[in-house]
């Protein structure tokens, strides 16, 4: 369920992450953030459809907004082919070295939504020997907290249809407080609470609010799937908040350490200390003979 079809996008707010971050782990993970940019250059259709078409902006230039929306489709077209071709799992390194697939593609086409720019995070990541990223989508937190006791009863979010990465940089035990969402599709780097205020101001914080119908049919829904009693709704009032919250896929650290390895070899420039490879010589053999398995068939 998406309650939220008016959502207005506003402008990016082009910040240079990198030079205004006091903290030195921001600035690293930033880094990394823009060497993937740099190495997968993409244009997305998502990205022009949030920004320069006809549905999203107010320029007179009727030209310049048919041509957005034609270039807009043409992408899409490419994005969709890219990701059934990814989907397949033919060979050995296709299933040990996740996204592989994806990045060659990425590069041939110049071509991604947020999805491909966030597997294109991961292996930046993976190449610098940072292991503990993870994929991540937005949401809607809905809250129903019961009037009387002050407590809240239910919960649902609905997702938004944006993803990015989170990573502590290697950290062991991180707090929130450590976390730093890298997202390479609006192009910053940030903590998480700093990176939630962005989105906030991204997508125009007076629309993260449901109407009445569509919260009640929520209520609904959680009451029926927890008692299978509908309680009177007048008794419960409703917060909404913005989530970040983990992609159903996830890739254990051994496959990781294969993605580190896999793109220093294939993409260079995503290394920033090519002296430190967080790597042994059997992730390397064992790496070398998913390779040379896959190059097999």
């Amino acid at each position: 369920m998406s309650f939220i079809p008016n959502m207005r996008i506003l402008p990016i707010n082009n910040t240079n992450t990198y030079f205004r971050a006091r903290n030195s782990r921001i600035r690293q993970a930033d880094d990394i953030q823009r060497r993937a940019r740099r190495e997968f250059p993409a244009l997305s259709s998502t990205y022009i459809d949030k920004f320069y078409t006809i549905a999203q902006t107010s320029n007179h230039d009727i030209y310049k907004r048919h041509k957005a929306d034609t270039y807009s489709q043409i992408i899409d077209e490419k994005i969709a082919d890219m990701r059934e071709a990814t989907d397949k799992v033919e060979t050995a390194a296709d299933l040990y070295i996740p996204y592989s697939k994806v990045l060659n593609h990425v590069k041939k086409i110049r071509a991604g939504n947020c999805a491909e720019c966030s597997a294109s995070v991961v292996a930046a990541l993976a190449a610098n020997g940072i292991y503990d990223s993870e994929i991540s989508n937005l949401g809607l937190l809905i809250e129903f907290k019961n009037k009387k006791t002050g407590k809240s009863e239910f919960e649902s979010i609905v997702p938004i249809d944006h993803s990015f990465v989170v990573t502590a940089l290697n950290k062991r035990k991180p707090k929130e407080k450590d976390k730093i969402v890298i997202d390479s599709w609006f192009g910053f780097t940030d903590s998480i609470s700093g990176a939630k205020g962005r989105y906030k101001q991204i997508y125009n914080e007076n629309s993260f609010e449901a109407d009445i119908a569509e919260k009640m049919a929520i209520f609904k829904s959680l009451k029926f799937e927890k008692s299978g009693i509908l309680i009177n709704s007048d008794d419960y009032q409703t917060n909404t908040s913005l989530t970040i919250y983990k992609a159903p896929d996830e890739y254990d650290k051994e496959r990781l350490i294969n993605l580190g390895i896999y793109s220093r070899d294939n993409y260079p420039n995503l290394v920033i200390d090519a002296s430190k490879f967080n790597f042994t010589l059997r992730d390397y053999f064992r790496y070398a003979n998913i390779i040379e398995s896959s190059s097999k068939k």
